[in-house]
């Protein structure tokens, strides 16, 4: 869709409605909104035609189904900017909702300067003298800074690998890949944008409902205070004292996170450092998590910090009623996660997946007391055992990927829970078994069978 057809077909109804103002207001000469001079016609017609062009041709709701269809047409989309002024606030919380996601890779530097342009004093102040004295030099920063928007606060999802991805131009205009003294001196600055785009989000995206931390970069992205980067430590408590204090001190300037309410933290590597760092301070402020899904090296589920701290975000979330777990193949690891679960969640949880994970008893009998539970997901788990044979687990949805081997532990669990199913995916594709599943399931309306696994 063109920016022309566009706009003729908003013109052709803006068109129409001030015919019908028009008609209107031509019926009644006491009209309290407007002043008319009946000597002079023409000038009646222009201040109606004035003031029917400030009101809003449409009502929101028709707007928003409008821009929702337009969404499929991101030049549609871009094009609605340009009809007027009304039309251009609508259009940019859409385009600004999850604008890494939209942006292509080509426009991402367009799309930096855009969000340069946000920054305030304090965090411009965190750069060096000679990285802005650069980045005006090469037009990346303008000089005048006068924004039209608030661009960060209509941010709903966002991702850490999206913002390693968004950053990158700038390597390419200010030439830092090439091997030159100028470069080595910005190739370690460069990253500091990072944080600046991390700290103005928790600052200011009040409506950033997802936080996907599924990429890790060097720098800490919890304050942009030089005082606070990471040093050298005499021991571990030291570190978790420091990380404290500066919770304290920051928390109240983060409202962004305080809306978050699903959080994503996977494929970054052994948790250490800073890492340590954006994972309690997620845990610790984050209240609002109601899905919540944790992917790790399983190596670190036996670390009793990291340990704690996923036990904390469970505890500290009001209402969780998604959790997805990964990678938890190591000795009783699982036990305290269930525990943690069940004693502060079993009210609302709703939704288990679970990948990789190596099952204990306890870890099983803590599940299936999960009343509420109505969907769950096991993928390619072990010491899965007749524990988990419980008629009071009464799940609607059931996806299980496995070995051959789990197959009559598989007929097992849908003799007991395929009554009440009504959606079952599997990796098993041979008829014998389909035919099996079609007896034990007799209210399933959805059967999916992906061989792939």
């Amino acid at each position: 869709m063109t920016l022309f057809s566009i706009y003729n077909l908003f013109n052709r109804i803006q068109n129409c409605l001030q015919e019908n103002f028009l008609i209107s207001s031509s019926s009644s000469n006491n009209n309290n909104n407007y002043y008319y001079d009946d000597d002079d016609d023409d000038d009646k017609v222009e201040t109606v035609l004035s003031t029917s062009f400030k009101l809003n041709i449409l009502p929101t709701e028709c707007v928003q189904k409008i821009v929702q269809y337009l969404l499929e047409e991101k030049q549609g989309l871009y094009s609605c900017l340009l009809i007027n002024r009304y039309w251009c606030k609508i259009v940019i919380s859409y385009l600004y909702r999850q604008p890494f996601e939209l942006c292509s890779s080509k426009n991402r530097l367009k799309l930096f300067r855009t969000y340069l342009l946000c920054f305030d004093q304090v965090e411009l102040d965190s750069l060096s003298i000679r990285m802005i004295d650069a980045l005006y030099i090469f037009n990346i920063f303008p000089k005048n800074r006068n924004p039209l928007f608030n661009y960060f606060i209509f941010l709903r999802k966002v991702a850490s690998i999206e913002i390693e991805e968004f950053i990158s131009p700038i390597y390419n205009e200010l030439g830092i890949n090439n091997k030159s003294k100028f470069n080595l001196e910005f190739r370690d600055e460069i990253p500091k944008f990072n944080k600046l785009i991390f700290h103005h989000i928790f600052k200011y995206s009040i409506n950033l409902k997802l936080f996907d931390l599924d990429h890790w970069m060097k720098n800490d992205i919890i304050t942009i205070d030089d005082n606070d980067d990471d040093g050298d430590d005499d021991g571990d408590d030291d570190e978790v004292h420091k990380v404290h204090e500066v919770h304290q001190v920051h928390v109240y300037d983060y409202p962004g996170l305080f809306g978050i309410n699903k959080f994503k933290i996977k494929n970054i590597g052994a948790i250490v450092e800073g890492k340590s760092k954006i994972f309690q301070f997620i845990s610790t402020y984050c209240k609002n998590i109601t899905c919540l899904e944790i992917s790790l090296f399983s190596l670190d589920y036996s670390k009793k910090n990291i340990l704690k701290m996923i036990i904390n975000l469970i505890k500290s979330q009001k209402r969780l009623y998604e959790f997805r777990i990964s990678h938890v193949n190591r000795n009783n690891d699982i036990d305290p996660i269930m525990e943690s679960l069940y004693s502060y969640q079993r009210n609302y949880l709703i939704k288990l997946s679970f990948t990789f994970v190596k099952f204990t008893e306890d870890s099983l009998n803590t599940l299936v007391k999960l009343e509420r539970l109505k969907d769950l997901t096991l993928i390619f788990c072990k010491n899965i055992t007749n524990n988990i044979l419980n008629q009071d687990l009464r799940l609607e949805r059931l996806q299980i990927s496995c070995v051959p081997s789990f197959y009559n532990m598989l007929l097992d669990i849908l003799n007991v829970c395929g009554g009440t199913l009504k959606v079952l995916d599997l990796n098993i594709h041979f008829k014998p078994f389909q035919k099996k599943i079609i007896a034990l399931c007799p209210n399933i309306i959805e059967l999916n069978i992906d061989s792939t696994f």
